[in-house]
């Protein structure tokens, strides 16, 4: 073959490798289509994130981070000891340092809910007191009593603003007895599990 045929056929094949990224990957994909109720959900829970953002209660160590990503958790903590399916939904992520669990949920993947261990902090308390040393710091639960369903006893707070009924966010305080020293401290955002039960 003469010059003449190798260049048009080095022009042809730079022609088509040119057409097929074009094509190909030149083009941007559709995004997905965005399920309007989910969007509406999502915009909901923004604007419950800004309003619990704003109370006294959200600048404990602990709970302030409710609504954190898990981009913004692993920033700040790393990444955590412990990751495991959540028996409702979503993943828990455990980090031994905290003794403490961060539920993120598949519906918007914040921060939904804490389960607090012995050794954990939150609000003056520690989990390991008793009942009577957390009535100390914290006052009259809304409820102290035996929990028949967990088999455990237990006592509630609610903090925030009322929301059908219930407080903004619950501490859900466990013990094996009565005088027993306290074996976990759930923080459940009310609102949340109010919308997806």
């Amino acid at each position: 073959m003469d010059k003449k045929t190798y260049i048009i056929i080095g022009t042809l094949l730079l022609i088509i490798i040119l057409i097929f990224f074009f094509v190909f990957w030149g083009k941007e994909e559709d995004p997905l289509p965005v399920d309007p109720e989910k969007e509406t959900f999502l915009e909901e829970r923004k604007k419950e994130l800004a309003e619990i953002k704003d109370k006294d209660f959200y600048e404990d160590n602990i709970i302030k981070h409710l609504g954190w990503s898990e981009e913004e958790l692993k920033e700040v903590h790393g990444l955590p000891d412990r990751v495991t399916p959540h028996y409702r939904e979503g993943e828990e992520f455990y980090y031994e340092d905290l003794n403490a669990s961060f539920l993120f949920t598949g519906d918007d993947g914040f921060v939904n809910n804490i389960y607090l261990y012995p050794g954990a902090e939150i609000l003056d308390i520690e989990v390991g007191m008793t009942f009577d040393e957390i009535e100390e710091v914290l006052g009259e639960p809304r409820f102290r009593g035996f929990d028949e369903m967990e088999e455990k006893y237990m006592m509630v707070y609610f903090l925030g603003d009322a929301t059908e009924g219930l407080g903004e966010l619950e501490l859900y305080i466990a013990a094996e007895g009565e005088n027993a020293p306290t074996e976990r401290i759930d923080v459940l955002w009310k609102e949340y599990w109010s919308i997806v039960d």
